[in-house]
């Protein structure tokens, strides 16, 4: 019996794997945790 996948579109971090809260803007597929560790070293800039 084959099993079959709901998900074929899923999106993994690159740095990661983790396949939950990914950020896919501009082509960076990180999870929300990696973007926030390895946001200054990509050059984003946060605003208060």
């Amino acid at each position: 019996m084959l099993k079959i996948s709901h998900n074929l579109n899923q999106q993994n971090s690159r740095c990661c794997g983790n396949v939950n809260a990914v950020v896919s803007n501009y082509g960076l597929m990180v999870c929300r945790r990696c973007f926030r560790d390895n946001a200054a070293k990509i050059g984003f800039v946060k605003y208060h």
